[in-house]
């Protein structure tokens, strides 16, 4: 709860909220954060938060799911990473950030140097004199330090240093790599996440055959991991109710025509445009038509309940790892996009149809599933035409970055002013209004939160 209470207070004056049972997660351990309306219970009274909506502020904690870290687990994730990331800075293309072209090689140099160093000062070489013999034996000592960093290194390193070590990377090791000891661990995280998500659109009030939904309207937010975690999450929630919600093609014609640089021409829409901006107020007029009939505080009849909803109006991410996800996600950049053309990766604005709907987002049910009533749906991986993406990120942070030219043009990425020569503090101070340049991103963020910035368009 420290990092919900830290995030809220950015937000929201001490006294201006409430902290609630939250009823959601299955944890007795988490709380919900509540804005008060009223000084009092009288409705008469001043509003303490008058440009605030009613609002609840949840965290999803996965952090326990990731038990029985170990050294090993990192240390197979960082080889894979570097094999894969010498292929990438070999790439000229602009999907690869251009930070890897240097910490790779720098990473590879360290590993070479430090143990080669540490072998001639131990042995007093003198390189000048050396054979050709001993210096192709000394370039064999980065391997065997490798093979004795495994075999007994690793059993003698314990404690504080290698729970440090394993804290601080194992998570996300343990998260991105796909070693067959690994999926539980990554399963349990998404599968606790689509189930959060999951209740909080089916949370309601029933009385006498009338249903009423407690909630019209969610943002996802995600730090770090946490933005690679959200992403996931949104994606296979989609899966679970997209072919459920019918749709009307013509509510989509405007972000359709949306040609942000990555669409191919014959892809353009009948008007094509390149305004992102624009792109991110027609995606919210087509999430109004997606939510029409299922708002929130209205009475409807019982039947209505079984319908499926999808009220995430926005996903927000700060110091993604996603700026890296062809390394991270992929194979290396051919099968990052290859797995984008299949739609197991969404990119924003989404992957158009290619065949039988030629152009556009909307296909038809019957493309997906075999149903008896055929209907227009958004297809898997299609959720970004109804949910926008803001990404924030500081340009000294070594872990996060920009998101457009890796997940679609239709990303608005917000780069934020930060501190210089401190990636560190960068990366872990998106919401303290301390760090230079933290006070333009706050009022954005809070702009989504609030929904201000959708009536301003």
């Amino acid at each position: 709860m420290q990092t919900l209470r830290g995030f809220v207070s950015a937000f929201l004056r001490n006294g201006t909220y409430h902290s609630k049972p939250d009823t959601i997660s299955d944890s007795y351990e988490l709380r919900r954060l509540k804005l008060r309306r009223y000084i009092s219970t009288d409705p008469k009274t001043e509003s303490v938060n008058p440009d605030w909506p009613e609002t609840d502020f949840y965290e999803y904690y996965w952090a326990h799911q990731m038990y029985g870290t170990k050294l090993s687990h990192v240390a197979s994730w960082l080889w894979r990473v570097m094999r894969l990331g010498l292929c990438l800075i070999l790439s000229s293309s602009e999907r690869v950030h251009r930070r890897l072209r240097w910490i790779i090689p720098l990473i590879w140099l360290l590993l070479i140097a430090v143990p080669v160093a540490a072998y001639l000062a131990y042995y007093h070489y003198d390189l000048a004199n050396l054979s050709a013999a001993e210096l192709a034996g000394i370039a064999i000592v980065p391997v065997a330090a490798w093979v004795a960093l495994r075999s007994r290194i690793l059993s003698l390193l314990t404690g504080v240093t290698v729970g440090v070590f394993t804290d601080f990377a194992g998570d996300a090791a343990r998260y991105f790599d796909v070693n067959p000891k690994n999926v539980t661990r990554r399963y349990d995280i998404i599968r606790g996440g689509v189930a959060m998500l999951r209740k909080l659109h089916n949370d309601c009030d029933e009385e006498a055959g009338i249903v009423m939904y407690r909630y019209g309207r969610i943002i996802l937010l995600g730090h770090s991991l946490g933005s690679v975690i959200a992403y996931d999450i949104l994606r296979n929630y989609w899966q679970d109710v997209n072919g459920k919600i019918e749709i009307d093609p013509a509510k989509f014609h405007a972000v359709e025509n949306f040609c942000g640089g990555n669409d191919s021409p014959e892809f353009a829409g009948a008007a094509p445009y390149n305004d992102a901006k624009q792109f991110q107020a027609n995606q919210r007029a087509a999430w109004r038509h997606l939510s029409r009939d299922k708002p929130a505080g209205v009475k409807l009849d019982n039947d209505k309940k079984l319908d499926a909803r999808w009220l995430v109006t926005d996903l927000v991410t700060l110091g993604s790892p996603l700026t890296y996800a062809p390394l991270f996600l992929a194979d290396g950049l051919a099968d990052f996009e290859s797995k984008q053309r299949l739609r197991e990766l969404p990119i924003c604005p989404p992957d158009r149809s290619r065949h039988l709907n030629k152009g556009h987002f909307t296909v038809k049910l019957s493309a997906e599933l075999e149903r008896i009533h055929d209907y227009e749906i958004l297809p898997q991986g299609a959720h970004f035409a109804v949910t926008r993406w803001t990404n924030f990120y500081y340009d000294n942070d070594w872990i996060g970055g920009p998101l457009a030219k890796v997940f679609g043009t239709g990303i608005e990425d917000f780069q934020l002013a930060g501190p210089p020569l401190r990636p560190v503090t960068a990366h872990i101070g998106y919401w303290n209004d301390k760090l230079a340049g933290a006070g333009p991103g706050l009022s954005r963020l809070g702009d989504i939160l609030r929904g201000t910035d959708a009536e301003a368009r």
